[in-house]
Formats: structure tokens, C-alpha cells, sequence
């Protein structure tokens, strides 16, 4: 297994803009998902995260119907609760984490799966 390859180990790699729910050795594509927040929320996401854990049986869902096909599964953590106007917090960090799964998976096929603010981000 390569270095790359070990610090993706799914559940175990987070560097605060995303975390790995599937992670293969070799991924031929990955799945990005992106979850609901405010209009306006300038503040860090408490650490109950109600939109963030809403997407965990979606998360689930992709993990299972994508078993064996080499596929990374991640969620993203946004730095804010909301989109919070021109600021546009969510989208930039969707793009962070976009880059993050670019840098650990090289030029796969990406799927952005979101909901509510998430799906305006991606």
C-alpha cells in the first residue's frame, strides 16, 4: 500500500475540509458530499452537526452501492454554518476539499452530491 494509500484509510483521514467514509487503495473515480448549512451562520459548525449528520445515510448509501468498484467516498467540513452572501463560505470550501481529494486521488471522475447549501456549492 502506498503512503498516499495509508493516510486515506477511511474514517481516519481528516484534515478539517473532509473526511474519508471509502477510501481504496487505487480509486478509479470519487464521490464528494456536501451538506446543508444557513443563509447566514459566520460561526464554526457546533460539534453537533445536524445537516452534516443528516448526510451520513447518504454517505452510507454510496459507500454500499459503490462496494468494490474503487471508488472514494468523502464528506466535506465547512470552516462556516452558512453560505453567508458574497462571501460565498460554502463554495470555497467545497473547492478546498475538491482540491484536497484531487491531491490524494490524482484525475478521477469526481461526483458532487449535495443537499440544500451543499448543492448550491457544488
Amino acid at each position: 500500500m502506498s503512503a498516499a494509500a495509508d493516510r486515506r484509510r477511511a474514517g481516519t483521514y481528516d484534515d478539517g475540509a473532509l473526511v474519508l467514509r471509502s477510501s481504496p487503495a487505487e480509486p478509479k473515480a470519487a464521490v464528494l458530499l456536501l451538506h446543508g448549512g444557513r443563509a447566514d451562520g459566520p460561526e464554526p459548525p457546533p460539534a453537533l452537526n445536524l445537516p452534516a449528520l443528516r448526510m451520513r445515510p447518504f454517505a452510507a448509501a454510496v459507500v454500499r452501492a459503490t462496494r468494490g468498484a474503487d471508488v472514494l467516498v468523502a464528506e466535506v467540513r465547512y470552516r462556516h454554518r452558512g453560505w453567508n452572501g458574497d462571501r460565498c463560505d460554502a463554495a470555497r470550501d467545497a473547492a478546498a476539499a475538491l482540491a484536497r481529494v484531487r491531491k490524494l486521488v490524482g484525475e478521477v471522475p469526481v461526483v458532487l452530491m449535495g443537499h440544500s447549501m451543499g448543492g448550491r456549492a457544488a
